[in-house]
């Protein structure tokens, strides 16, 4: 079963859920998320910073990516004009592939939806395959006059399941590494300004169904 599918499932079924509860008069009400403090708060202090060149695999992607995320907090400037300048080096960038064989049950069935002809069961093989995304840096932030003052290695990972009788893989190898990287930066993203997030479950479905911001 993809992994997409499964989501679709979840996108449909919270709302039903919340629509149920609604209705049977029993909706609870939906805590706000909890504004979180930096995790890195030399950095946070920061007004001007600038981006350098990740080294490694993607590492001029990820900085570029770093960079965007970084605009709304800090003013990022030249190297020359900046109070603390973030680098690193990716460590590892890559998607694998590990293949399996499953079982099937199947028949030949007397029409669609039908039950199976007599003396038709039978088990057949089918091949899976399991991706798995990996991404992995470090980050450094040296400050104007003080040096190193933040360092941290960041991860991300993603995988999408598929087999043969189900389709193909529904995602790219490019879309995938951008799932891990997006890990990573939040990562980051957490430790260089506030941030809100839910302590409840009830919290998280709301936030995702905009109920909550």
């Amino acid at each position: 079963m993809s992994k997409n599918f499964i989501q679709t499932i979840k996108v449909f079924s919270v709302p039903v859920l919340i629509i149920t509860m609604a209705g049977c008069g029993n909706l609870p009400k939906i805590p706000e998320p909890k504004l979180k403090p930096p995790g890195a708060p030399e950095v946070a202090q920061l007004k001007r910073v600038a981006v350098l060149p990740f080294e490694g695999k993607d590492g001029s992607t990820f900085s570029t990516r770093l960079k965007s995320m970084l605009v709304p907090f800090f003013e990022v400037v030249p190297e020359t004009e900046a109070e603390g300048i973030f680098t690193g080096k990716v460590i590892e960038s890559s998607v694998t592939q590990k293949s399996r064989t499953e079982e099937r049950s199947t028949c030949d069935r007397k029409g669609l939806f039908k039950a199976c002809k007599e003396g038709t069961k039978r088990t057949v093989n089918t091949q899976c395959t399991t991706k798995t995304a990996t991404f992995e840096a470090i980050v450094f932030v040296a400050q104007t006059g003080k040096g190193e003052i933040y360092s941290r290695t960041v991860t991300g990972k993603d995988t999408d399941e598929y087999c043969k009788d189900s389709g193909p893989s529904s995602e790219s190898n490019t879309a995938m590494l951008r799932n891990a990287q997006d890990q990573a930066l939040q990562d980051i993203r957490h430790d260089v300004a506030a941030y809100k997030e839910c302590d409840s479950w009830l919290c998280s479905v709301g936030q995702k169904l905009n109920f909550v911001k």
